[in-house]
């Protein structure tokens, strides 16, 4: 997603260096990394708060094309990106507490890797 987006690209940059930094910000961020095979599927639940920004980003390794998708516990879609990179943001504010389901899928005929970073 950050292909041919020098400002999105810019960000995960910036996100990556805080992490290796230890710079926080006011929130904490939490990172996880995973390898997908082709045709498999990762899901993930993940907290936020009500009323206050949520950010999600994806960010493979470049092997392959890797599709994220957001989605609250009833199964409303919040954000969907499939396009041809292996890059994903999303940023939204939940209107209360609760969970939300991050499904990364690997369309591709190669195995990739991403690391996942909310927070």
């Amino acid at each position: 997603m950050a292909e041919g987006d020098p400002a999105l690209a810019d960000l995960a940059a910036d996100i990556e260096a805080d992490l290796s930094q230890g710079i926080l910000g006011e929130g904490q961020v939490s990172s996880a990394t995973s390898r997908l095979g082709p045709g498999e599927t990762d899901e993930w639940r993940i907290a936020f708060n009500g009323q206050l920004p949520a950010e999600i980003a994806m960010i493979g390794d470049g092997s392959g094309n890797l599709d994220m998708t957001v989605a609250d516990e009833a199964g409303e879609m919040i954000c969907h990106d499939s396009g041809p990179a292996d890059r994903a943001y999303c940023g939204f504010v939940p209107l209360q507490n609760g969970f939300f389901i991050v499904t990364i899928t690997n369309p591709g005929p190669d195995d990739s890797r991403y690391r996942l970073l909310t927070n």
